[in-house]
């Protein structure tokens, strides 16, 4: 059967430079049609493919960043975007284009919690990025000036070769983590309870975050038996 054909119409001259007629050309462009179609359609379905994968992303609660091999933010889903326009982040690209472990760096000097935390982000990323781990997971404080909030930080890999790509997630965990203090605040007053008093802490040392938290906890035994009236031995 005939395919799609192309014309080309032009005059045609005779030995007199007269124009007696026309001559018309006819290219079969079934071949070149055929791509077209084919490079629509792979257009069509790769958009179709890119909105599912935002859509997808955006409907997910926590805050995701897609990387490339060198650490730069392709791609954030609409938690991002409203996280940091809650906290005052100004740029409208909302970090695409930037270099997330560029963004590390500022606050990785000295030895603060928050600079460990950041070396700690970084050094997690490149280890993906750089196939020598699987995935790295951390969990850090991000407190606001009106509320102490904790995440928890994912990081994944997929793809090989110059299409590497690292999905970076946030997760809000603090009411997990406010239950688990709230657990281990009750576990250590019943320990202080049931050990008769001061003589569970002979152990600790300075620093030792248990000993801290048991003191911590024994001072508030203390105020809600004064409270009652009742005696602390």
């Amino acid at each position: 059967p005939r395919g799609p054909l192309s014309a080309n119409i032009g005059p045609l001259h005779d030995e007199l430079g007269r124009v007696p007629g026309a001559i018309n050309v006819f290219t079969d462009v079934s071949a070149r049609r055929a791509a077209e179609l084919a490079h629509r359609e792979a257009e069509r379905e790769r958009r179709a493919a890119a909105a599912l994968l935002e859509g997808s992303l955006d409907a997910l609660s926590k805050h995701i960043a897609i990387l490339d091999g060198q650490g730069v933010i392709l791609r954030v889903n609409a938690a991002w975007r409203r996280f940091a326009e809650e906290n005052g982040y100004g740029e409208r690209t909302f970090g695409v284009g930037s270099n997330y472990l560029d963004a590390c760096a500022p606050h990785s000097a000295g030895d603060s919690d928050c600079a460990v935390d950041a070396r700690k982000a970084a050094r997690g990323i490149r280890a993906v990025i750089a196939g020598e781990s699987p995935s790295f997971m951390m969990e850090y404080p991000c407190h606001s000036p009106t509320e102490r909030r904790w995440f928890t930080m994912r990081v994944n890999r997929f793809g090989e070769g110059d299409g590497v790509r690292v999905v970076v997630s946030h997760e809000d965990v603090t009411e997990r983590s406010e239950a688990e203090d709230a657990r281990a605040h009750t576990a250590a007053r019943l320990r202080i309870e049931r050990g008769g008093g001061y003589g569970i802490s002979a152990r600790a040392c300075q620093g030792d975050p248990l000993h801290q938290l048991e003191q911590a906890s024994r001072l508030e035994v203390v105020e809600a038996r004064r409270a009652v009236g009742t005696h602390v031995h």
